[in-house]
């Protein structure tokens, strides 16, 4: 299994790379906007949207209002700014009711209407924020790149320093697999990559460095939120995997769960810090 999951992120990342390096921002945006709407789709059925027409709307909305926002978001900086205040006000709402309604018959989550309207606060921004991210910071695509990196190291740093060292867990009643040791190895792993790209491509000054330090294990911390909704999303669901498209890794759900809740937390940190 271990050796799939590699096998699927050699072939998913470069190409996700290469759009970033060679696609102009609305050809980026289409790219992205695939996979939401792939994402859409799978959480159409983990929220058991049964009728056709009404899973068939739902998409078309958040296809039509993902592509729009994208392309408008970088002209136009109160879109951005919304789009990450609210994807903000979201992640935190949902980290109180992991702790104040964690279990399944609790919540937002559970109710038809609340979940609808999570899959826009969920998907929207993760179509946004990357294409306006691209278009941002002293060298062209330095900052996506590192918003995808702090992502996947937070996850992979998580990952094997749960294996090894993992014993206490962090929210057992969601995700038993997920440990408080496997947290901050991911959490360590966020701090190098910041300082490796602070230090050698940006040419910021230090407190540019520490600020975007904080802006990363923000993310890093948000990201493990991302990983818990979709989680306890599936386990009122009864299923284990939001679908079966990438091998070794499940659904495209599966794969950008943390980003969903990464993305808006840098871009808030990016407008508050940029120059």
């Amino acid at each position: 299994m271990f050796k799939l999951r590699l096998l699927t992120s050699a072939i998913l990342i470069p190409g996700i790379l290469l759009s970033m390096f060679f696609l102009n921002n609305s050809g980026f945006a289409v790219v992205i906007g695939l996979f939401i709407l792939a994402a859409s789709w799978e959480w159409a059925n983990l929220i058991k949207l049964k009728r056709s027409a009404v899973r068939y709307i739902y998409i078309l909305v958040l296809a039509v209002s993902g592509y729009s926002l994208s392309i408008a978001a970088n002209s136009y900086d109160s879109i951005i700014w919304a789009i990450s205040i609210v994807g903000l006000l979201w992640w935190l709402y949902a980290v109180y009711e992991f702790k104040y309604g964690s279990e399944v018959k609790k919540g937002i989550m559970t109710t038809m209407a609340g979940r609808m309207l999570m899959g826009y606060l969920i998907l929207i921004p993760a179509w946004v924020v990357p294409v306006f991210v691209q278009e941002q910071g002293v060298q062209p695509y330095l900052l996506l790149l590192f918003l995808f990196l702090i992502v996947w190291g937070a996850d992979s740093g998580a990952y094997f320093a749960g294996r090894k060292f993992g014993k206490n867990k962090l929210a057992p009643n969601i995700s038993p697999g997920k440990t408080i040791e496997g947290l901050l190895g991911g959490l360590l792993v966020v701090v190098l990559i910041t300082l490796l790209f602070g230090l050698n491509n940006w040419g910021f000054d230090r407190q540019q460095v520490v600020a975007m330090m904080v802006i990363a294990i923000l993310c890093a911390l948000f990201s493990v939120a991302g990983d818990l909704t979709e989680s306890r999303v599936k386990r009122i669901a009864g299923v284990k995997d939001s679908g079966n498209l990438f091998p070794g890794h499940g659904g495209v759900l599966d794969r950008i769960d943390a980003f969903t809740a990464a993305a808006p937390i840098f871009s808030l940190g990016w407008l508050l810090i940029r120059v």
